[in-house]
């Protein structure tokens, strides 16, 4: 009995030692975000859609433009007037939508083209293995490319939902500020 006590509080204080980390680095990101002109910033994991493989990745969110710095050291860029969404979606979202495996897919592609119709596609299959021990959550940026294309990134973070979930928030609510009282041509 003594030693499930034991075993309980390590666990406990172990989750107290991981939220206390987390908060730190979130802090130290958005910082550090913040001292280089954005307003501001997290990290995650790259997914999808810029062709460098599951990269660590900075976002940084400045008043004209999203920055996302890899950990290969490449940097892309992507101009606030072309980012159509900027959405955080549970790993749960994708598969509660209930339809055809084609229609998941189509569905998928129009929220995250790439990624979207893997995950649409194969998320009504019953044998699909689910990821043990948690969520999955994802940063999903869509945006019209240099040549006019509709594209998406996606990105990870499983440890950091309540961080992602305010970053995406506050970018939101700068893309809106912006395009307020302003005519859109659609």
């Amino acid at each position: 009995m003594v030693w499930l006590l034991l075993f309980i509080v390590a666990i406990f204080i172990g989750a107290i030692v991981v939220l206390v980390n987390q908060a730190r680095n979130n802090k130290k990101i958005k910082q550090e975000a913040i001292d280089r002109g954005a307003y501001d910033g997290v990290a995650c994991k790259h997914i999808e859609g810029l062709g460098i493989g599951d990269k660590s990745c900075n976002i940084l969110a400045f008043e004209n433009e999203i920055q996302i710095e890899a950990a290969n050291k490449s940097t892309f860029r992507i101009p606030i007037e072309r980012v159509r969404a900027f959405v955080t979606k549970s790993q749960q979202e994708f598969e509660d939508v209930d339809r055809s495996v084609v229609g998941r897919a189509v569905v998928g592609t129009l929220l995250v083209p790439g990624l979207g119709t893997i995950v649409g596609g194969m998320s009504g299959l019953k044998n699909k293995k689910k990821k043990k021990g948690g969520k999955s959550f994802y940063l999903i940026i869509n945006y019209v490319d240099a040549s006019g294309e509709l594209k998406g990134v996606t990105f990870q973070d499983d440890l950091n939902i309540t961080r992602l979930t305010s970053f995406t928030k506050t970018v939101n609510d700068k893309l809106s500020s912006q395009s307020y009282g302003q005519v859109i041509d659609l």
